[in-house]
């Protein structure tokens, strides 16, 4: 309601539109700077669309907002938040978009520089509800924006704790370590589930920093959501581990037969693997088996 209120109040007293000379409503003559005014918006804006994508409500649309682009100055990152606008009101609900519009969206998210804690957690919101959107499509990531998305995630949970050690409140703190948990566990590769305890660190600091029932509720979700990772795996590990019972690794017998070089260079090959497991890379294997699967 608020950030609603607060879109109505700029629109009330003209602060959605560039100053013009031509119209047929008398005008004050307190000027407001175009900066200022361009600034101010940009940041009413982007509170109503993320509090009403996180309240599951209408946003409010200025359709008459004729506001250009700030400039760009020193100590001031608002064109940071300014300029992912665009892509921000591509989730809408009422939007219909397809999946090439929204990869596009989700690559010129992740190739952008964010400067601030403030404004990294906007971008990694973006990126993450991007990717949960596309995830919906049955999209697959891999490659380049697979390796942007984990780095956007490790970025992501250092500016949520660099917020939360200056005790700067921020209206994506709980929901943006909550959402990364969700897109690591998607992944599920080794790469993903190393950054886990991480995220859970922050998260755990944001409920005990917040101590609400929301920051509560969040922490205890993704521990279950976790925790349902773990047994799933446990029984996949299970069924493995039956199949390796009925047909257990072995040695390949000497023979004195005349085997071909190449055959024998393949069996030694099998069982030195065999002997070494430990040494095994298994985050290869994940490329080796899934190399276009997230």
């Amino acid at each position: 309601m608020a950030s609603s209120i607060l879109m109505h109040m700029l629109e009330a007293a003209g602060l959605h539109c560039e100053p013009s000379q031509e119209s047929v409503l008398p005008v004050t003559e307190e000027k407001v700077d175009a900066e200022l005014r361009r600034r101010l918006f940009a940041v009413a804006e982007h509170l109503n669309i993320w509090i009403s994508f996180d309240m599951g409500r209408s946003r409010t649309i200025l359709c008459n907002s004729t506001l250009e682009m700030p400039c760009s100055r020193e100590g001031d990152y608002t064109l940071e938040l300014m300029e992912l606008l665009p892509y921000s009101t591509e989730l809408d609900p009422n939007k219909t978009q397809d999946v090439s519009e929204l990869e596009t969206s989700l690559s010129t998210v992740l190739s952008r520089t964010h400067s601030v804690p403030p404004s990294i957690m906007a971008q990694t919101n973006l990126a993450l509800c991007l990717c949960r959107r596309l995830q919906s499509m049955n999209t697959t990531f891999s490659g380049r924006v697979l390796e942007q998305i984990l780095s956007i995630t490790k970025t992501g949970i250092e500016a949520a704790q660099a917020i939360l050690d200056a005790r700067s409140p921020w209206h994506h703190m709980a929901n943006v370590p909550f959402q990364i948990i969700c897109v690591l566990l998607a992944i599920d590769t080794g790469e993903s589930i190393a950054q886990l305890k991480d995220a859970m660190q922050c998260l755990s600091n944001v409920a005990t920093v917040y101590n609400t029932n929301a920051t509560k509720e969040a922490l205890n979700t993704a521990s279950l959501l976790i925790l349902m990772q773990q047994r799933r795996k446990e029984k996949c590990a299970s069924t493995l581990s039956d199949v390796l019972k009925t047909f257990p690794i072995v040695s390949l017998p000497e023979t004195r037969d005349e085997t071909p070089v190449a055959e024998m260079d393949d069996m030694r090959w099998l069982n030195n693997l065999v002997g070494d497991l430990s040494s095994f890379d298994y985050a290869d294997l994940d490329r080796f088996l899934f190399p276009n699967m997230f």
